[in-house]
């Protein structure tokens, strides 16, 4: 083995190198370079002087990137930053060389345009300025807003000196349309000219102000129940049986404070002293101090009265009709009672003679018979029980003229 490689050691060393050049030959034909070109690259502006600001911001630039395929996919817009160094510029125009920086090392800068970017440097300068507060809309109604007050009231503006001297005023607009409660709460300023136009490019620290602003309810609505003052009583025998109110409810406006403790709305009382019938009456509500009616409205309240309803007994007499003329008759009971019940003022003035009990003997002949008499009581009366609900009647012939047994008997009808 050993003899082997003494002998050939000259062709494997050749082999290597050769291997090695074809490997590195194809890998650089496979990473062959790419160009990419990015537009509208912002110029940032470092290292300016002390007591100098930029007046407004460089054009932006042009790049031209080239770099190895294997870098590709770091050729984006983000790892390229164009700028230019003011450490050394003065006030006015400058004219100064555009550089990039980039952390991608394969990366190279084949063209950036332009290649010089103008910054226009100024002195920079500050100053204070008022803050002024501008209330716009209004609150709903039945809504006030008291007194706004801004903290701080004042704000400091910096910046280039031309548009700093323009500065007059800091802004805060508030608007209060549909705002129900208080403000408490920052808004950004905004830095204005004479003419309430925004100047741009300058800088308000602080660039916010707390306004704090109370706003009330003046007015609150509240929709609330009517009920109905019924004052006096009905006449003696009738009752109140019920009460009703149109519209049923209503809305009040007025001092919230109020509002919130009234859960009803009552009506000016009604009297029904000695009614006998329903009453019906328009009524005015009684409000509280503070309180009216949403809109003007009629409220009607109706009060239903009806009598007593009760009942009471009576002995009544039996009436015949239609008893044949050759008989004659007793009754056993004579008398019955009648239980009445309907509206205690009718029974108040009713009488026993006021009820009819009638046996209709019409086609009874001799014997004893049970019947069930006719009762009729004034309207509205009924009639609830009656006793005995059959009377025993007893029928026989009239004695003939002259005869023994002519003699009329205790207690017959003749």
């Amino acid at each position: 083995m050993f003899i082997f490689l003494k002998q050939n050691l000259a062709w494997i060393i050749v082999s290597l190198l050769s291997s090695a050049i074809l490997w590195t030959v194809v890998t650089v034909q496979q990473d062959y370079d790419v160009t990419e070109t990015f537009y509208g690259l912002p110029v940032e502006v470092r290292n300016v002087p002390p007591g100098l600001v930029v007046r407004s911001d460089p054009q932006t630039v042009r790049v031209q990137v080239t770099a190895p395929l294997s870098a590709q996919q770091r050729l984006t817009p983000g790892e390229f930053k164009a700028y230019v160094d003011a450490s050394k510029a003065g006030a006015g125009l400058q004219q100064l060389p555009v550089k990039i920086e980039t952390d991608v090392s394969m990366a190279r800068i084949d063209d950036i345009s332009p290649s010089k970017a103008t910054v226009a440097m100024e002195v920079l300068k500050k100053k204070d300025v008022p803050i002024k507060l501008s209330i716009l809309g209004s609150v709903p109604f039945g809504y006030t807003a008291g007194q706004a007050k801004l903290t701080p009231n004042a704000t400091t503006v910096s910046g280039p000196q031309s548009l700093v001297e323009e500065v007059t005023v800091a802004s805060i607009e508030v608007r209060l349309d549909g705002v129900k409660e208080s403000l408490n709460q920052t808004f950004k300023l905004t830095a204005l000219n004479a003419d309430g136009a925004e100047v741009k490019g300058v800088t308000l620290t602080p660039d916010v102000a707390l306004v704090e602003l109370p706003i009330e309810q003046q007015l609150a609505y509240k929709t609330v129940p009517v009920t109905p003052q019924v004052v006096g009583s009905v006449a003696l025998g009738y009752q109140i049986v019920g009460i009703i109110v149109d519209p049923t409810s209503v809305t009040v406006v007025g001092d919230p404070h109020v509002l919130d403790s009234m859960n009803y709305l009552p009506t000016q009382p009604l009297d029904v002293t000695g009614a006998t019938k329903d009453v019906t009456a328009v009524v005015e509500a009684e409000l509280q101090p503070g309180v009216s009616l949403a809109r003007p409205q009629s409220i009607v309240t109706r009060v239903f009265v009806s009598p007593v309803e009760s009942s009471k007994t009576f002995e009544a007499a039996v009436t015949t009709v239609n008893m044949a003329r050759d008989l004659q008759m007793t009754l056993t009971p004579s008398e019955v009672e009648v239980t009445v019940s309907g509206p205690m003022p009718v029974l108040a003035t009713m009488k026993p003679t006021d009820i009819e009990i009638v046996l209709d003997l019409a086609g009874l002949g001799p014997g004893e018979h049970e019947v069930v008499p006719q009762v009729r009581v004034p309207d509205p009366l009924r009639i609830d029980r009656l006793s005995p609900e059959k009377i025993v009647v007893h029928l026989e012939r009239k004695p003939s003229e002259g005869s023994p047994l002519s003699v009329p008997r205790p207690g017959v009808p003749q």
